[in-house]
């Protein structure tokens, strides 16, 4: 609770300066970033490599980084497409259940999961990084820089697109907490073989990323 509050204090910030692109603060203690170092997640091997220190308090040191060979870099990212890349599996098979059961709600939901796990799928697999983030626009926005899974899939080009968007956005909370939550079957059936396209997308980027790893090691 205490990191959720700091997290949107710093957005709230972040937005009040008036920037020309969305700056979006990610949030560690140095623990976590540490044993991130350790393990050799490269994002955070690239942040301690090129990232500037505006502050030091004196109190903490960053662990030394360890470099990974291409067979350890290839493991760690498959060990994270099985369990993320599953869990979308997973979840869209709760749609396809609640589904059939005639429960929209909980329906949308699932498929908000689906497509949250699919993101943060690639995510892990093409950054070794995966933030503590649950809005599909902020997920999509990234995942889009390795494939064609956003504003492909999800267009938002006219306004009831754009709706249908952010309902399976919204879902995350108002499909769990609200009883009248407004879904309709027009809004699943247009969703629905979007969120299953991204699935297939993210199943094929990330087997042919996971692939490269193992050959040429992690890095463009």
């Amino acid at each position: 609770a205490e990191d959720a509050n700091i997290r949107k204090a710093l957005r709230d910030v972040c937005k009040s300066q008036g920037f020309s692109a969305r700056v979006s603060p990610i949030l560690h203690d140095i623990a976590d970033v540490n044993a991130n170092l350790s393990d050799g997640r490269y994002f955070f091997l690239d942040i301690k490599r090129e990232g500037r220190l505006l502050y030091d308090a004196g109190r903490v040191e960053l662990a030394e980084p360890r470099e990974l060979t291409p067979v350890e870099a290839q493991r760690i990212v498959q060990d994270d497409f099985d369990e993320w890349y599953q869990a979308s599996r997973q979840f869209y098979r709760g749609f396809e259940f609640f589904l059939q059961d005639n429960d929209l709600r909980r329906a949308i939901f699932n498929l908000n999961q689906a497509t949250e796990s699919a993101y943060k799928a690639i995510l892990l697999v093409f950054t070794s990084y995966a933030p503590h983030e649950h809005l599909l626009e902020w997920l999509g926005e990234r995942a889009a820089l390795y494939g064609p899974v956003y504003r492909e899939l999800f267009p938002q080009l006219g306004e009831k697109e754009k709706k249908r968007f952010e309902l399976l956005d919204k879902a995350y909370i108002g499909a769990r907490y609200k009883k009248a939550f407004p879904v309709f079957p027009g809004d699943i059936d247009y969703l629905a073989p979007r969120v299953k396209r991204l699935l297939e997308l993210t199943e094929s980027l990330c087997r042919e990323e996971i692939e490269r790893i193992g050959r040429d090691g992690v890095g463009p």
